[in-house]
């Protein structure tokens, strides 16, 4: 993955506040669209967790905002895949498939730190 990382003490907090709906927890990160991948990698930076998306049927994730911006580089919106009901490998976009359909609600704003990963 090309993107953000949180820490394992960040993910153990952040797994308290949002518990997995599914049974893979996934909670890693925050990737970038293979497209964007050529970009230097991203520095260091604070985000804030915004919302929560749940399908209701397989899906989990949360919406960040990266600095200012929740918007990604790709099209999409940024987003950490939280919990899945799959074990196959999930790609990002699928979110935005979700976002599209079911939409996202809005939480109370928790700042997390990223780091590059």
């Amino acid at each position: 993955m090309v993107g953000w990382k949180i820490s394992e003490a960040q993910r153990r907090s952040l797994l308290l506040a949002f518990p997995p709906r599914y049974k893979r927890v996934l909670a890693e990160g925050i990737g970038l669209p293979r497209r964007q991948q050529v970009v230097p990698l991203p520095v260091a930076t604070r985000a804030l967790v915004v919302g929560e998306l749940d399908d209701g049927r397989a899906l989990q994730a949360l919406m960040i905002r990266v600095q200012s911006y929740i918007d990604s580089p790709g099209g999409g919106l940024f987003h950490m895949l939280w919990s899945a009901d799959t074990e196959q490998p999930l790609d990002p976009a699928i979110v935005d498939q979700a976002i599209s359909t079911v939409g996202w609600r809005q939480t109370p704003l928790l700042p997390i730190q990223l780091t590059p990963g």
